[in-house]
């Protein structure tokens, strides 16, 4: 078996696949010139970018616009800060891979999307999301799909720290909670792409009437992060690898769980106080064995 190799991967990269389905036809060109060469982009210059990409140097100057740097010197700075380790992995499954191997390319994959997760997530944000939820009177999580699923999981977890919180998975539902909310609460929208409809017109219902809107998307310029007022970012998988829908569900399940840990030992009187009682009725609900 072939030991998964590290390789480099800075942080402006991780942010530049991010973006990528927010970007036109020539400005993705750029994109792909500079993640297919990034050390020869900060030792080279805008036109010569602009050539290998068959643009006009316009457009890269629109590129760096839209990922979010104030110039093309500015991206090729951060370019060139020092890169962290990440792991490598062969991705494809094969139908001559046995158990074993498969079992390893699974577990690299979302290792390495929890990994570059991490470095996608802005920490100012995250504790800010923190500050939000550990301070509402009730937390609201809507997804569909795999998202849905997180949602849900997303209720359970809160449960113990006694924050109140629920989940809407179903379409109708959400609109009518959005529809009715309290500019009191604290909506978080969960959706891989940033633009599942339903989910976008529930957030923007709901942040119409004052509530705080908190986004976990892979997409950092889509609908849902134009509307919400806190965005977490996560990496993009690659979506052609069989199980980029287990990376992207582990992704958002663990920035579930930092939250939930956080707002935890925020309060963590009000978090013993629930966990005990939530222990009690678990034991209530075990079964004494009959005797003859």
């Amino acid at each position: 078996m072939t030991e998964p190799t590290a390789e480099s991967v800075n942080s402006a990269v991780l942010r530049l696949r991010s973006i990528r389905s927010s970007l036109n036809p020539a400005e993705r060109r750029v994109l792909d010139e500079v993640l297919s060469n990034p050390e020869a982009v900060v030792y080279g210059t805008l036109n010569k970018v602009a050539m290998r990409s068959s643009v006009s140097d316009a457009t890269v100057v629109r590129f760096c616009r839209s990922a979010g740097y104030e110039s093309f010197n500015d991206l090729k700075i951060q370019l060139a800060q020092p890169a962290t380790q990440a792991r490598r992995i062969q991705r494809d499954l094969s139908q001559d891979d046995t158990p074993g191997v498969i079992l390893e390319k699974v577990f690299n994959a979302n290792i390495r999307s929890l990994q570059d997760s991490l470095h996608t997530i802005d920490r100012g944000v995250f504790e800010k999301a923190v500050d939000a939820i550990s301070a509402a009177p009730k937390v609201v999580f809507i997804g569909v799909g795999t998202s849905g699923t997180v949602a849900l999981d997303a209720v359970q977890k809160f449960l113990v720290t006694g924050i109140h919180a629920v989940s809407y998975t179903d379409v109708v539902l959400q609109a009518h909670y959005a529809a009715t909310c309290s500019a009191d609460d604290v909506v978080v929208g969960l959706s891989q792409s940033g633009s599942t409809a339903t989910v976008v017109a529930a957030l923007s219902k709901a942040a119409s009437r004052g509530a705080t809107v908190i986004s976990v998307t892979s997409n950092a310029k889509s609908p849902i992060t134009s509307i919400a007022g806190l965005n977490i970012v996560l990496s993009v998988p690659d979506l052609s690898f069989q199980t980029a829908t287990n990376e992207i569900r582990t992704a958002q399940l663990s920035v579930i769980d930092a939250l939930c840990v956080s707002a935890a030992i925020r309060s963590p009187e009000r978090y013993l106080k629930n966990s005990a009682q939530v222990e009690a009725a678990s034991e209530s609900l075990h079964l004494k064995p009959h005797h003859k």
